[in-house]
């Protein structure tokens, strides 16, 4: 029997539940067992949590006498995200250990390294990071059983993402090259893209700026050649920010610059706004201000019209900031107190407390 996927689920219930009714009058246990996963993926939709869990245990139940290491290892799965959404981690965990070794008796390896992410992710939830480290261990080693270097590639990133969550960049680092090395292998520019843009990003995490620049060089160049307009404005102002860093402004405002032409270019109205905000910042460092407060403004509206309350927050601050030295205090005050509301509405204490500071300093003359 091939294993139900609940992508396929039908969301008509009541006919769900009929055709469980005609499978149990025609004791045909395979069909039932299929409908009551289908039931219970339904039930988990809609939010009817514990009759979910009732009809995947009844599932389960049949598999188990049917002898049927696969579906098991799908209902188990199942059961173990319901009770991640119950809030029930530990039973969780449980279950994804129980459908893991069903998945190993079923020879599945692809329905084990999805588990492992479930599985890891639950750990980390419960801050037993070393063991969601294991875990990815596991997985890394499971894909090289099976030569499966795609899978691999997988589970290292999100294994790398985890260690920069934890701050632990060196072994973020250390992960990413194995993924570079992957990459080169099978010649896959894609993949190169994104390692030496992750490398990139955590050399400037560590202040190791010529590194970072050098090595986001190399991204942008290789996300030319796959002709990824997104990623090459992403890369853009990656890049701007590391030559902000290393005081070359020249520098850093032709990269925004590129970055904005480029996301109007793929119509990228965020990415826009993000070039607008980082050419004013470099404006404002090179005490051109009328300038930064002209980018800031525009800046501040195409975050408007994106509905990004974070951006508009934070280009309203800076334009506040600009204002205030070309003294225009009235102006200033204005734009500062509409920052610091948008501050509080986001729940922003950090921006609140300095956009206050900023205020004080114009009351004080």
């Amino acid at each position: 029997m091939s294993e139900f996927d609940p992508e396929d689920l039908s969301t008509q219930g009541e006919s769900l539940q009929a055709e469980i009714q005609q499978a149990r009058e025609a004791e045909e246990p395979e069909l039932l067992a299929g409908l009551l996963r289908a039931w219970g993926t339904y039930l988990l939709m809609e939010g009817r949590l514990d009759e979910s869990q009732a009809a995947l245990a009844e599932a389960l139940s049949l598999y188990q006498e049917l002898e049927d290491d696969l579906a098991q290892t799908g209902v188990l799965h199942d059961a173990g995200q319901l009770q991640d959404a119950m809030a029930e981690p530990e039973a969780a965990l449980k279950l994804f250990d129980q459908a893991l070794v069903c998945g190993k008796r079923a020879g599945d390896a692809d329905a084990q390294l999805v588990i492992m992410h479930d599985r890891a992710s639950v750990l980390v939830d419960m801050d037993r990071v070393e063991e969601a480290y294991e875990t990815y261990r596991q997985g890394c080693a499971l894909c090289e059983m099976a030569g499966d270097d795609g899978s691999r590639y997988t589970m290292i990133e999100a294994w790398a993402e985890l260690c920069v969550e934890e701050e632990d960049l060196e072994e973020a680092m250390a992960l990413w090259k194995q993924n570079q090395a992957i990459a080169d292998e099978y010649e896959d520019t894609v993949r190169l893209a994104e390692c030496l843009r992750a490398m990139g990003a955590l050399l400037a995490e560590q202040e190791r700026f010529d590194e970072a620049q050098q090595t986001l060089e190399r991204a942008l160049a290789t996300a030319r050649d796959n002709y990824n307009a997104e990623q090459e404005m992403d890369l853009l102002l990656e890049l701007g920010e590391v030559h902000v860093e290393l005081e070359t402004p020249v520098e850093a405002a032709r990269c925004f610059e590129a970055a904005r032409v480029k996301a109007e270019e793929i119509e990228a109205p965020q990415g826009v706004a993000q070039a607008w905000l980082a050419l004013g910042n470099v404006s404002r460092d090179t005490q051109e201000l009328r300038t930064a407060a002209e980018r800031y403004g525009r800046a501040g509206r195409l975050f408007g019209q994106v509905g990004d309350e974070e951006g508009i927050a934070v280009a309203l601050h800076r334009l506040g900031g600009v204002l205030a030295d070309l003294g225009k205090v009235d102006e200033a005050r204005e734009q500062l107190a509409e920052a610091m509301r948008r501050y509080d509405d986001l729940g922003d204490d950090l921006g609140h407390a300095v956009v206050k500071q900023a205020l004080a300093r114009l009351d004080q003359g």
